[in-house]
């Protein structure tokens, strides 16, 4: 994390001497970017608890690599390298036992790894300003801690490791900059499908099939070449 931070404030720092002349992107360009943003949760997990869903995430962070060819200036198809982490609220439930209620209280964490096919529509590719639309559909790795205490005694902490398909897709501006280089700013929708049995049967949840999806804000900046 320390170093993709260093190496984004480097690029961004190489782009401060401002606007130049506009290239814009043509046929045959490659485009290699940096990502970092933040991301929250749109929905809760597919674990049931006295007929409420846990929380899978709260606000997090996500950073990340893309390469792109454009073998015509309004389309480019490449990959796409994203980490995302999320600290997910507490939850607290009560489920009633044979003497007197008892306390349930769980917290996850939530990281995943994509490894996906990547697109880009440029809507009006020739600018220096540039509206674009990104899209893309592959192989999500979830790695998920959940911690859980039952009535402030008894801690437990379980980990699961899950493999799913999923997709994003977005909008973003993008200014161009001298050489070859642009900063741009992004938001996407991301969603993914985990299985939840592996925790549901270790605190007596219900499991739903349900996607675990999240959106995100995040600056980049490319070079084309």
């Amino acid at each position: 994390m320390k170093k993709l931070g260093m190496l984004f404030c480097m690029l961004c720092m190489s782009l401060m001497p401002g606007l130049s002349r506009a290239q814009g992107i043509e046929n045959g360009d490659s485009m290699l970017s940096v990502y970092l943003g933040v991301g929250s949760a749109v929905n809760k997990s597919g674990l049931e608890v006295e007929g409420k869903n846990l929380s899978w995430g709260n606000i997090g962070w996500e950073g990340g690599l893309s390469y792109l060819y454009f073998p015509v200036s309004f389309l480019g198809m490449g990959v796409n390298i994203r980490y995302a982490g999320f600290q997910g609220s507490n939850n607290v439930e009560y489920i009633p036992g044979h003497w007197h209620w008892h306390t349930l209280e769980s917290k996850m964490q939530t990281h995943t790894l994509q490894l996906m096919g990547a697109g880009r529509i440029n809507l009006n590719p020739a600018s220096s300003v540039r509206v674009y639309m990104p899209f893309g559909a592959g192989l999500v790795l979830t790695n998920s801690l959940m911690t859980y205490t039952w009535d402030d005694y008894y801690e437990q902490r379980e980990h699961s490791l899950d493999t799913s398909f999923g997709w994003y897709a977005g909008v973003g501006v993008e200014f161009e900059q001298r050489n070859g280089a642009a900063w741009a700013i992004e938001a996407r929708y991301n969603t993914f499908r985990y299985k939840d049995s592996y925790f549901a049967e270790r605190i007596g949840a219900v499991p739903t099939a349900k996607n675990s999806s999240y959106n995100y804000v995040s600056l980049s900046v490319s070079y084309n070449f």
